[in-house]
């Protein structure tokens, strides 16, 4: 996306107080305790955009409640709505008797979501466009896109995800127990013997998760052997989630996020969007490793672990294939569109004033719908390279733009129109100018 700066582009991005990553949508990161407001968005985090008809889909997902697929069209945001479930039942964690475990394919790659979307814009960059062999383009495509793939996905074998899984379930079940007052939902003795304590009282049970809590906080990787030598009934993640079973109810809520990444899809234009070998096998990799995980205790795991898979429609196949029988029921979560798109980028570049007073302008009021295209089809980041791509080409030409910095009156002239968008790009010139020299200052 960033290949081949087009001044014209940037000048207008500046001029109208856009982010330099415009229009990428960034991944949404944690919001704990999302409460949807109306029109859609989030108490927390107000760039998370859902219409009446997502929003409505996403707390009939919460009510199913776990053990079940959640279908999305490919590349349409189900990593930001894995977080948002995931967010959903943190906050009840104790009144739902769950464990929340949050699990995502982008937490067993070695590079971050960004880094990935660059290397996917790279890729598109190598292919040729022959009109003459459309089917060999579409063969090339996807040869370099399951090439590029490959190395990206390689890592994430059958032992790595169960590890991955077992880790991040014992991890999540810890840190409910130092973290919540767990005597109101099991026996103080049962508790006291899990935070290895004698006195089974509420003054106790506060001081000893302070004492312990400091072990597992942070993104680091716990300390074992010090949670070990204080609380030795912490430190196997099998025996725990029995316990938490066992005493209080308690289920664990795994929430999968299966979605390909930039680097695991590639889009075929009108064949939508291909999802690459290499993902395909981290797919197949994780429903092995969940049945092996299960067939370890299956009478015990089965009764305490429920899990929900959000993954590309398309992919469903290889998972049901994979895991030798298993079957969860499925739901299918609205494709997104134009229109949705086009609050999504409003809401993640809204007007805002500058430490030096200037405001940015209005999306709408700089950026013609015509743009922004999106069908069930084609990938959110795919549509948003589009629409930088043909931003670049039409402020190159100049004889054919839709954007522009204040609504034109459509006087039927073209020339006039042509002029205006002229010397509306020596107005942005201008007032870069006349930043600089207050930066200057």
């Amino acid at each position: 996306m960033r290949a081949g700066t087009s001044a014209p582009f940037e000048l207008w991005r500046e001029a109208v107080g856009f982010a330099p990553g415009f229009p990428r949508l960034g991944p949404v990161g944690g919001c704990a305790g999302v409460t949807l407001r109306p029109g859609g968005t989030s108490a927390t985090n107000e760039q998370i955009y859902l219409s009446q008809v997502h929003r409505d889909a996403f707390r009939e997902m919460l009510d199913i409640g776990p053990g079940h697929v959640v279908a999305t069209a490919t590349g349409h945001g189900a990593t930001t709505l894995a977080r948002l479930a995931f967010d959903a039942h943190v906050g009840g964690a104790l009144v739902r008797r769950s464990v929340p475990v949050l699990i995502s394919i982008e937490d067993l790659l070695s590079e971050p979501y960004d880094r990935l979307l660059d290397i996917a814009v790279a890729r598109d960059a190598r292919i040729s466009h022959d009109a003459d062999d459309a089917v060999g383009q579409r063969d090339a495509q996807r040869d370099l896109a399951d090439a590029t793939a490959q190395p990206a996905f390689a890592g994430l074998t059958v032992a790595r995800w169960r590890s991955h899984l077992e880790a991040a379930v014992h991890i999540a079940a810890v840190r409910l127990v130092l973290s919540q007052p767990m005597d109101r939902v099991i026996p103080a003795r049962a508790y006291a013997d899990l935070l290895g304590v004698e006195l089974p009282t509420r003054n106790v049970f506060e001081d000893r998760r302070n004492q312990l809590r400091p072990f597992v906080d942070g993104a680091r990787e716990p300390a074992w052997s010090m949670l070990d030598a204080h609380a030795p009934r912490l430190s196997d993640g099998h025996a725990l989630v029995r316990s938490l079973n066992q005493h209080g109810n308690f289920r664990v809520n795994l929430i999968v996020d299966l979605s390909p990444t930039p680097v695991g899809r590639c889009s075929l234009g009108s064949d939508g969007e291909y999802l690459t070998d290499g993902y395909l096998q981290a797919i197949a990799s994780f429903a092995r490793a969940w049945k092996g995980l299960l067939n370890v205790d299956p009478d015990v795991l089965a009764r305490c672990i429920d899990v929900t898979v959000l993954i590309p429609g398309s992919a469903i196949a290889t998972l049901e294939m994979e895991s030798r029988g298993w079957r969860l029921p499925r739901t299918d979560f609205p494709p997104y569109r134009s229109i949705d798109l086009f609050a999504m980028l409003a809401r993640r570049y809204p007007p805002h004033s500058s430490e030096s007073g200037r405001r940015s302008e209005v999306l709408a009021a700089v950026l013609d719908t015509s743009y922004v295209q999106l069908d069930r089809h084609t990938a959110i980041s795919t549509a948003l390279l589009r629409v930088e791509r043909q931003l670049r080409s039409d402020m190159d030409d100049e004889t054919d733009v839709r954007y522009r910095r204040s609504p034109l009156g459509h006087t039927g002239n073209r020339v006039d129109e042509v002029e205006q968008i002229k010397l509306g790009i020596e107005d942005m010139r201008a007032r870069l100018s006349r930043i600089e020299q207050e930066l200057r200052k």
